[in-house]
């Protein structure tokens, strides 16, 4: 598994973040994923491919904004692509995970 992501913090304390809002941390993500999983039966292809039922490796990108909700809580909206399902196109997402 690979992951890039370019984050800008928005909101938060004045050393941190754009605007000076420290109860509520804020930032904005672009990333790139890419993933691969195998077992001991199956052979791996390290090629791009879209359109193929073949173990290959997968690939999105998009951008997400991120929220620290009262230091414990993290909730994020995300708007993804992923490269191996071009017939489902774009993709929302919310998830909210513990800030640990």
């Amino acid at each position: 598994m690979f992951n890039f992501e370019f984050r800008v913090p928005i909101t938060g304390v004045s050393q941190f973040g754009l605007l000076n809002l420290p109860f509520l941390p804020i930032e904005l993500v672009t990333f790139a994923d890419v993933g691969l999983a195998w077992d001991d039966f199956g052979t791996v292809d390290l090629r791009f491919d879209r359109q193929t039922t073949d173990r290959v490796p997968v690939f999105s990108t998009g951008v997400s904004a991120r929220a620290n909700l009262l230091g414990f809580l993290i909730l994020e909206s995300y708007y993804a692509y992923p490269f191996q399902r071009p017939d489902k196109g774009w993709h929302w997402g919310f998830t909210l995970a513990p800030g640990w």
